[in-house]
Protein backbone atom coordinates (compact mmCIF):
# COMPACT_ATOMS: atom_id res chain seq x y z
CA UNK A 1 0.00 0.00 0.00
CA UNK A 2 0.90 3.65 -0.65
CA UNK A 3 0.18 6.42 2.16
CA UNK A 4 0.26 9.91 0.51
CA UNK A 5 0.23 12.60 2.73
CA UNK A 6 -1.57 16.20 2.07
CA UNK A 7 2.78 17.36 2.29
CA UNK A 8 3.11 15.11 -1.36
CA UNK A 9 4.97 12.72 0.80
CA UNK A 10 4.69 8.68 0.17
CA UNK A 11 4.66 6.59 3.15
CA UNK A 12 4.67 2.70 2.09
CA UNK A 13 3.35 -0.10 4.11
CA UNK A 14 3.22 -3.61 3.21
CA UNK A 15 -0.44 -4.87 2.61
CA UNK A 16 -0.57 -8.74 3.36
CA UNK A 17 -3.09 -11.22 2.34
CA UNK A 18 -4.66 -11.22 5.61
CA UNK A 19 -5.59 -7.29 4.99
CA UNK A 20 -6.35 -7.23 1.13
CA UNK A 21 -9.30 -5.53 0.16
CA UNK A 22 -10.41 -4.54 3.52
CA UNK A 23 -11.48 -0.91 4.36
CA UNK A 24 -10.95 1.07 7.52
CA UNK A 25 -13.45 3.14 9.42
CA UNK A 26 -14.04 6.58 7.84
CA UNK A 27 -12.08 6.00 4.79
CA UNK A 28 -13.92 5.91 1.29
CA UNK A 29 -13.46 4.31 -1.80
CA UNK A 30 -12.65 5.21 -5.63
CA UNK A 31 -11.97 3.24 -8.35
CA UNK A 32 -9.58 3.93 -11.11
CA UNK A 33 -8.68 2.75 -14.14
CA UNK A 34 -7.78 -1.25 -14.76
CA UNK A 35 -4.07 -2.57 -14.16
CA UNK A 36 -3.12 -5.65 -16.64
CA UNK A 37 0.60 -6.08 -15.75
CA UNK A 38 1.34 -9.00 -12.72
CA UNK A 39 2.95 -6.09 -9.85
CA UNK A 40 1.37 -3.21 -11.59
CA UNK A 41 -2.32 -3.81 -10.53
CA UNK A 42 -5.62 -1.66 -10.45
CA UNK A 43 -5.90 0.33 -7.33
CA UNK A 44 -8.47 2.07 -5.16
CA UNK A 45 -8.01 5.02 -3.73
CA UNK A 46 -9.01 5.51 -0.03
CA UNK A 47 -9.61 8.76 1.12
CA UNK A 48 -9.42 9.74 5.26
CA UNK A 49 -11.70 12.25 6.63
CA UNK A 50 -12.58 13.62 10.34
CA UNK A 51 -8.53 12.89 11.23
CA UNK A 52 -7.15 16.05 10.80
CA UNK A 53 -5.17 15.28 7.94
CA UNK A 54 -5.85 14.60 4.25
CA UNK A 55 -4.24 10.98 3.38
CA UNK A 56 -4.84 8.84 0.29
CA UNK A 57 -4.54 5.24 0.76
CA UNK A 58 -4.27 3.33 -2.25
CA UNK A 59 -4.86 -0.29 -2.59
CA UNK A 60 -5.13 -2.97 -4.93
CA UNK A 61 -8.92 -3.68 -6.43
CA UNK A 62 -8.29 -7.09 -7.47
CA UNK A 63 -11.82 -7.21 -8.87
CA UNK A 64 -11.14 -4.59 -11.33
CA UNK A 65 -7.33 -6.53 -12.20
CA UNK A 66 -9.14 -9.78 -13.03
CA UNK A 67 -11.32 -7.19 -15.47
CA UNK A 68 -8.16 -6.86 -18.24
CA UNK A 69 -8.54 -10.86 -18.63
CA UNK A 70 -11.19 -9.95 -20.61
CA UNK A 71 -9.55 -7.91 -22.72
CA UNK A 72 -8.55 -9.53 -26.24
CA UNK A 73 -4.69 -9.62 -26.54
CA UNK A 74 -3.71 -8.12 -23.56
CA UNK A 75 -0.97 -9.38 -21.42
CA UNK A 76 -3.26 -11.11 -18.36
CA UNK A 77 -5.48 -12.67 -21.42
CA UNK A 78 -2.19 -14.09 -23.31
CA UNK A 79 -0.78 -15.03 -20.20
CA UNK A 80 -3.77 -17.03 -19.35
CA UNK A 81 -3.73 -18.80 -22.62
CA UNK A 82 0.08 -20.23 -21.53
CA UNK A 83 -0.50 -21.07 -18.09
CA UNK A 84 -3.46 -22.93 -19.55
CA UNK A 85 -1.44 -24.62 -21.87
CA UNK A 86 1.40 -25.63 -19.33
CA UNK A 87 -1.07 -27.09 -17.22
CA UNK A 88 -2.41 -28.96 -20.23
CA UNK A 89 1.47 -30.28 -20.73
CA UNK A 90 1.19 -31.52 -17.04
CA UNK A 91 -1.86 -33.53 -16.91
CA UNK A 92 -1.51 -34.72 -20.33
CA UNK A 93 1.50 -37.42 -18.58
CA UNK A 94 -1.88 -38.54 -16.51
CA UNK A 95 0.17 -38.62 -13.67
CA UNK A 96 -1.33 -35.89 -11.44
CA UNK A 97 -3.75 -36.60 -8.71
CA UNK A 98 -3.84 -33.37 -6.70
CA UNK A 99 -3.30 -29.72 -7.27
CA UNK A 100 -2.85 -26.38 -5.14
CA UNK A 101 -3.12 -22.83 -6.55
CA UNK A 102 -1.78 -20.05 -4.45
CA UNK A 103 -3.95 -17.29 -4.79
CA UNK A 104 -5.97 -18.50 -7.44
CA UNK A 105 -8.45 -15.50 -8.26
CA UNK A 106 -11.27 -16.58 -10.03
CA UNK A 107 -9.96 -20.00 -10.40
CA UNK A 108 -9.81 -19.33 -14.40
CA UNK A 109 -5.82 -20.85 -14.41
CA UNK A 110 -7.48 -24.23 -13.82
CA UNK A 111 -11.00 -24.50 -13.83
CA UNK A 112 -11.69 -24.72 -17.58
CA UNK A 113 -8.64 -27.56 -17.97
CA UNK A 114 -9.34 -29.50 -15.53
CA UNK A 115 -12.98 -29.49 -16.84
CA UNK A 116 -11.75 -30.26 -20.18
CA UNK A 117 -10.82 -33.72 -19.23
CA UNK A 118 -12.24 -36.59 -17.80
CA UNK A 119 -9.36 -36.71 -15.08
CA UNK A 120 -9.74 -33.74 -14.30
CA UNK A 121 -13.06 -33.82 -13.29
CA UNK A 122 -11.68 -36.16 -10.80
CA UNK A 123 -8.43 -34.45 -9.59
CA UNK A 124 -8.21 -33.08 -5.44
CA UNK A 125 -7.72 -29.51 -6.27
CA UNK A 126 -7.27 -26.63 -3.67
CA UNK A 127 -7.85 -23.22 -4.67
CA UNK A 128 -6.62 -20.40 -2.21
CA UNK A 129 -7.93 -16.73 -2.78
CA UNK A 130 -8.23 -14.43 0.11
CA UNK A 131 -10.75 -11.72 -1.98
CA UNK A 132 -14.32 -13.25 -1.06
CA UNK A 133 -15.60 -12.39 -4.29
CA UNK A 134 -13.01 -14.10 -6.57
CA UNK A 135 -13.29 -16.61 -4.41
CA UNK A 136 -16.67 -16.80 -4.57
CA UNK A 137 -16.83 -17.02 -8.26
CA UNK A 138 -14.31 -19.38 -8.71
CA UNK A 139 -16.61 -21.65 -6.43
CA UNK A 140 -19.42 -20.83 -8.06
CA UNK A 141 -17.71 -21.56 -11.70
CA UNK A 142 -16.67 -25.09 -9.92
CA UNK A 143 -19.93 -26.44 -9.25
CA UNK A 144 -20.90 -24.91 -13.02
CA UNK A 145 -18.45 -26.55 -14.71
CA UNK A 146 -19.49 -30.09 -12.68
CA UNK A 147 -16.08 -30.35 -10.44
CA UNK A 148 -17.01 -32.26 -7.29
CA UNK A 149 -13.23 -32.90 -6.57
CA UNK A 150 -11.89 -28.86 -6.40
CA UNK A 151 -12.64 -27.36 -3.50
CA UNK A 152 -12.40 -23.34 -3.02
CA UNK A 153 -10.81 -21.65 0.08
CA UNK A 154 -11.03 -17.91 0.98
CA UNK A 155 -8.39 -17.68 3.24
CA UNK A 156 -4.65 -16.21 3.07
CA UNK A 157 -2.09 -17.82 1.00
CA UNK A 158 0.54 -16.47 2.40
CA UNK A 159 -0.01 -18.74 5.45
CA UNK A 160 0.91 -22.27 4.69
CA UNK A 161 -1.72 -23.62 7.76
CA UNK A 162 -4.34 -21.94 5.09
CA UNK A 163 -3.80 -25.19 3.48
CA UNK A 164 -1.45 -27.77 5.00
CA UNK A 165 -4.71 -29.98 5.25
CA UNK A 166 -4.07 -30.30 1.42
CA UNK A 167 -0.24 -31.03 0.67
CA UNK A 168 1.79 -32.58 -0.80
CA UNK A 169 -0.05 -31.86 -4.40
CA UNK A 170 1.69 -33.18 -7.58
CA UNK A 171 0.71 -29.79 -9.33
CA UNK A 172 1.30 -26.03 -7.44
CA UNK A 173 -0.14 -22.87 -9.25
CA UNK A 174 1.88 -19.55 -8.30
CA UNK A 175 0.32 -17.03 -10.83
CA UNK A 176 0.20 -13.25 -10.22
CA UNK A 177 2.53 -13.87 -6.65
CA UNK A 178 5.87 -13.13 -7.69
CA UNK A 179 5.42 -9.50 -8.99
CA UNK A 180 3.58 -8.74 -6.27
CA UNK A 181 6.03 -9.51 -2.93
CA UNK A 182 9.31 -8.27 -2.38
CA UNK A 183 11.88 -10.52 -3.19
CA UNK A 184 12.85 -11.73 0.11
CA UNK A 185 9.54 -13.42 0.29
CA UNK A 186 9.62 -14.37 -3.75
CA UNK A 187 12.56 -16.66 -2.63
CA UNK A 188 11.33 -18.00 0.75
CA UNK A 189 8.40 -19.51 -0.88
CA UNK A 190 10.41 -21.08 -3.88
CA UNK A 191 12.40 -22.23 -0.98
CA UNK A 192 9.48 -23.68 1.01
CA UNK A 193 7.35 -24.99 -2.51
CA UNK A 194 9.24 -28.59 -2.06
CA UNK A 195 7.64 -28.97 0.94
CA UNK A 196 4.24 -28.65 -0.06
CA UNK A 197 5.14 -31.45 -3.63
CA UNK A 198 5.15 -35.34 -4.12
CA UNK A 199 8.72 -35.99 -5.03
CA UNK A 200 8.77 -35.15 -8.83
CA UNK A 201 5.88 -32.01 -8.37
CA UNK A 202 5.31 -29.76 -10.83
CA UNK A 203 5.12 -26.17 -10.29
CA UNK A 204 3.68 -23.40 -12.95
CA UNK A 205 5.06 -20.19 -11.84
CA UNK A 206 4.09 -16.16 -13.23
CA UNK A 207 6.60 -12.98 -12.96
CA UNK A 208 6.32 -9.36 -14.94
CA UNK A 209 9.70 -8.75 -16.59
CA UNK A 210 9.43 -5.66 -14.82
CA UNK A 211 9.92 -1.75 -16.08
CA UNK A 212 13.87 -1.59 -15.98
CA UNK A 213 16.44 -2.90 -17.55
CA UNK A 214 16.85 -6.29 -16.14
CA UNK A 215 14.18 -9.11 -16.77
CA UNK A 216 13.24 -9.45 -12.56
CA UNK A 217 11.62 -13.13 -13.57
CA UNK A 218 15.44 -13.97 -13.99
CA UNK A 219 15.38 -13.75 -10.25
CA UNK A 220 12.46 -16.05 -9.80
CA UNK A 221 14.41 -18.74 -12.51
CA UNK A 222 17.55 -18.55 -10.45
CA UNK A 223 15.43 -19.27 -6.71
CA UNK A 224 13.87 -21.99 -8.62
CA UNK A 225 16.94 -23.79 -9.72
CA UNK A 226 18.91 -22.90 -6.33
CA UNK A 227 16.00 -24.84 -4.60
CA UNK A 228 16.04 -27.76 -6.37
CA UNK A 229 14.01 -27.86 -9.16
CA UNK A 230 14.89 -28.56 -12.99
CA UNK A 231 12.98 -26.18 -15.48
CA UNK A 232 10.64 -27.92 -17.90
CA UNK A 233 9.63 -24.74 -19.69
CA UNK A 234 9.48 -21.24 -19.90
CA UNK A 235 7.75 -18.46 -21.87
CA UNK A 236 8.92 -15.00 -22.20
CA UNK A 237 7.22 -13.18 -25.33
CA UNK A 238 9.26 -10.24 -26.76
CA UNK A 239 6.60 -8.40 -27.35
CA UNK A 240 4.99 -8.41 -23.98
CA UNK A 241 5.82 -7.92 -20.16
CA UNK A 242 5.10 -11.48 -18.83
CA UNK A 243 6.71 -14.64 -18.09
CA UNK A 244 5.39 -17.89 -17.27
CA UNK A 245 7.91 -20.70 -16.01
CA UNK A 246 7.23 -24.08 -15.13
CA UNK A 247 9.65 -26.85 -13.04
CA UNK A 248 9.62 -30.22 -11.30
CA UNK A 249 11.20 -30.66 -7.89
CA UNK A 250 14.07 -32.49 -8.40
CA UNK A 251 15.47 -32.83 -4.80
CA UNK A 252 13.13 -33.68 -1.24
CA UNK A 253 12.60 -30.76 1.24
CA UNK A 254 15.20 -29.48 2.77
CA UNK A 255 13.84 -27.68 5.83
CA UNK A 256 10.07 -27.45 6.58
CA UNK A 257 7.94 -24.31 5.32
CA UNK A 258 7.73 -21.32 7.54
CA UNK A 259 4.87 -19.59 9.38
CA UNK A 260 4.04 -16.99 6.29
CA UNK A 261 5.47 -17.24 2.88
CA UNK A 262 4.97 -13.75 1.75
CA UNK A 263 3.34 -10.74 2.08
CA UNK A 264 1.19 -8.84 -0.99
CA UNK A 265 3.04 -5.36 -1.00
Amino acid sequence: MRFLGSAGRIWRARAGCAVRGRLRTGLSAASLGPGGVEGRPAVRLLTGRGTGFNVLMAETDWVRWHEDYETPGSSLARRLVVVQRFLDRVLDTGEPRSLLALCAGDGRDVLPVLAARPAGRQMRAVLVEFDPSLSGRARTAAAALGLPGVEVRTADAGRPASFADAVPVDVLLACGVFGNVSDGDMRRTVAALPSFLTPGGVVIWTRGRGTGDGDLSEKVRASFAAGGFAELAFEAPADAGFRVGMARLTEPAAAPAPDRLFTFR
